[in-house]
């Protein structure tokens, strides 16, 4: 019998080792109820298997803010991968209903943009109460993990050609700049060191906070209500670079 591994696909949903079963299971332990989940049940893959347990921590963590301070989707039930548990992680998240994201083209308000500025300031505040047993899940060296890759180094210069090109050659100015000190910028060891450099305390850093990830109540884009911000996969305790 082969062994079963998180890199093997599974016969679970989406190709993975989770079942409706396992999720069934662990709603009815956190819930405490023996209902069932129905016919009409569904899913719909939106991720990529990835930092499932860094997830899950961010959550832990953002739970214990005091409830009405910020918005943040309710957690029915998780597990996290571990040595006793390689291929079954999952997070059973609060399907928020009426928002999402608005064009992608928008000016937003200072009015709008504040309430995002104070939910990643509770957020970031509520992070230096994190126990020393909770960051080790975070990456020590976020810039080196990602940036070390002959990948992402190619795809950085591939963007800086189309930056060359884009407006008529608007920005070639810039783009040269950037080319010269390109050294600079892929110091890895100066950005992963840069809080101990500048005597800060390690924060929360959501790692990838992009209008995508921050959604909004959609009345209509003249009267955006913002909800709360989304996507923990890939956040770390470095500096201050979100």
């Amino acid at each position: 019998m082969t062994e079963k591994h998180l890199f093997v696909p599974g016969d679970g949903l989406c190709g993975t080792h989770v079942t409706w079963d396992d999720l069934e299971k662990s709603l009815q332990h956190s819930l405490i109820t023996r209902a069932q989940l129905g016919p009409n049940k569904s899913l719909k893959d939106f991720g990529d298997g990835k930092s499932c347990n860094v997830e899950i921590t961010v959550y832990e963590q953002l739970a214990k803010i005091p409830n009405g301070k910020i918005k943040i989707p309710k957690i029915y039930a998780s597990k996290k991968f571990t040595e006793s548990n390689p291929t079954k992680g999952f997070i059973i998240m609060e399907h928020l209903r009426g928002v999402g994201k608005p064009r992608t083209l928008i000016n937003y308000t200072p009015k709008q943009l504040k309430q995002v500025l104070r939910f990643i300031a509770i957020a970031t505040a509520n992070s230096l109460n994190a126990s020393s047993e909770e960051r080790e899940v975070f990456p020590k060296t976020p810039f080196k993990d990602v940036w070390s890759s002959g990948y992402v180094i190619e795809m950085w210069k591939k963007n800086l050609i189309e930056l060359r090109s884009w407006g008529y050659g608007k920005f070639k100015g810039e783009t040269e700049r950037l080319e010269e000190i390109a050294s600079e910028l892929f110091d890895l060891n100066l950005a992963d060191g840069l809080a101990e450099e500048c005597g800060m305390t390690r924060v929360l850093c959501h790692g990838d906070l992009r209008p995508a990830n921050v959604l909004w109540r959609l009345n209509d884009e003249e009267d955006l209500r913002f909800c709360t911000i989304i996507d923990y996969q890939v956040p770390d305790y470095p500096d201050t670079r979100s």
